[in-house]
């Protein structure tokens, strides 16, 4: 018969001998740094690809600057201070525009995190405008180091300049950031411009982080006029047990509805597939509106059903709105119910009691199918802006999505807080859930008191001047319980 050689395939713990006996690659020497948090041992793995005259990708230099700011930001057991750090990942960063590797924002940050952790707050500053001048999508961590770097050299004026950078190009300061700010107003007696900080955060910020509280408490304690400081709770009008103040209920001026709506319109053909879609819809609810009440009916369709097997709920959109006519007078314009149109073209849609639902909704001109490739978010919340005054939005979403980020907190949270109209669905039936008579957020009053609502909590931190007339208070909450 003779012979014959029978293939046979590799056995696997072989090749792994194999692939064990391999050197390493610079990238995967840089990977496993990266999981091991070694800093050292990833530079001298980019070092050495460097010396071979190796390119690396973007991304491996950037895990190296990277762990060098991380670093410089630990306990670092072999004892090199930030600047040794700093001094490695500059070299890295000149090798990266030596060999014509573009960086990004991770790059900037990286490197302006390392230029903050040495002093140099206006090197930090000036990486962040560099990334900005190469369009590289600065984000808010960009340009932090620099602002707080200044806050902690008592620069004032410096770290307010970050923060104008900062709005300039559409980025939202978090609370660290107004925390900073003021915590410098403090140290340094800036006491006018701390006054206008809490101005800024009044219309900026809604409830207050307890860090953050801390240092507004700390504004308060140091002024050299009194105030009487206080943890206070509202009852159902607004009205506080302790300080007898009254919230007052904050909407927007015709004048900034007008520029949300406008702000809104803009984003959304920005960002749409087709910014026609966008515009067409504008035109149809120029025709048809306004509608008192806008319903988020993928909001609605979907709530309570996260288990398996669940699915789009028609019924409850519809129990939604006739819940809303039963409140409204007859003849009353019905709710807009805005729904994606791939909500309102499938097989549940098809089914009899729910093809009858829309079909009577589209008959009243009560529903509009956004088109596809659109986001219905954008739809749903112009057409609640654009009820004006009275009208109100019914959803339970809580707009945290980085989409209404773009939309920028001056008018959003004021807006949501006063017109966001919630709903929940129980046993006993359905409770929709309206706005309270007062805006829970920073608020100054007539008589110059501050209260802030307290994140996570239902308490307030009421700030009431010592000297504050009694007459003044007594004014204050007559006209505002009047006006709610």
């Amino acid at each position: 018969w003779g012979s014959r050689t029978i293939p046979t395939k590799r056995h696997p713990t072989v090749m792994a001998a194999k692939r064990a006996r391999r050197e390493p690659t610079a990238r995967e020497k840089i990977d496993l740094a990266a999981r091991e948090g070694d800093a050292g041992a990833a530079l001298e793995a980019h070092d050495e690809a460097c010396a071979r005259g190796e390119i690396l990708p973007i991304h491996a230099c950037n895990v190296v600057l990277h762990l060098c700011a991380k670093g410089e930001s630990q306990d670092d057991a072999s004892g090199k201070d930030p600047s040794y750090w700093r001094s490695k990942a500059q070299n890295v960063f000149q090798g990266m525009k030596e060999r014509g590797i573009e960086s990004n924002e991770v790059t900037y940050t990286s490197m302006a995190r390392l230029a903050a952790a040495v002093g140099d707050a206006e090197g930090a500053a000036e990486l962040a405008e560099q990334a900005r001048a190469a369009e590289c999508g600065v984000r808010l961590r960009t340009y932090a180091p620099a602002m707080h770097a200044f806050c902690e050299g008592g620069d004032y004026e410096s770290a307010m300049r970050v923060m104008r950078s900062i709005k300039a190009v559409g980025l939202i300061p978090t609370q660290k950031e107004y925390a900073a700010l003021l915590h410098t107003c403090i140290v340094t007696g800036r006491r006018e411009d701390g006054h206008k900080l809490l101005q800024d955060m009044k219309v900026s910020l809604e409830a207050v982080k307890q860090d953050t509280l801390e240092v507004v408490r700390k504004w308060f304690q140091t002024d050299t006029k009194h105030w009487k400081l206080e943890q206070d709770e509202v009852d159902a009008k607004g009205a506080f047990r302790k300080c007898h103040r009254q919230l007052r209920a904050l909407d927007l001026s015709d004048e900034e509805r007008r520029a949300f709506a406008e702000g809104i319109a803009k984003v959304a053909c920005e960002r749409e597939t087709k910014p026609n879609d966008f515009l067409q819809f504008k035109e149809w609810l120029e025709k048809r509106g306004p509608y008192k009440y806008v319903v988020d009916g993928a909001n609605v369709g979907m709530f309570g059903q996260n288990f398996q097997g669940s699915r789009f709920q028609f019924r409850q959109i519809e129990r939604v709105v006739q819940e809303i006519k039963r409140r409204e007078p007859e003849g009353s314009k019905p709710p807009l119910v805005v729904l994606h149109v791939r909500r309102v073209r499938n097989q549940e849609a098809d089914k009899k009691p729910n093809k009858a639902f829309l079909q009577r909704c589209r008959a009243n001109g009560g529903l509009y199918a956004t088109p596809g490739g659109s986001n219905d978010d954008w739809y749903w919340l112009y057409a609640a802006v654009m009820a004006h005054d009275g009208g109100y939005l019914v959803s339970n979403d809580e707009m945290r999505d980085h989409v209404f980020q773009l939309l920028g907190p001056e008018y959003f949270s004021r807006w949501k807080d006063r017109h966001q109209l919630r709903f929940q669905f129980t046993s006993e039936g359905l409770e929709l859930k309206f706005p309270p008579p007062y805006s829970r957020c920073i608020q100054q009053l007539e008589d110059g008191s501050w209260h802030f609502p307290i994140e996570g909590s239902e308490y307030w931190l009421c700030a009431c001047p010592q000297d504050a007339p009694e007459e003044a208070r007594a004014n204050s909450s007559q006209r505002l319980e009047s006006a709610t």
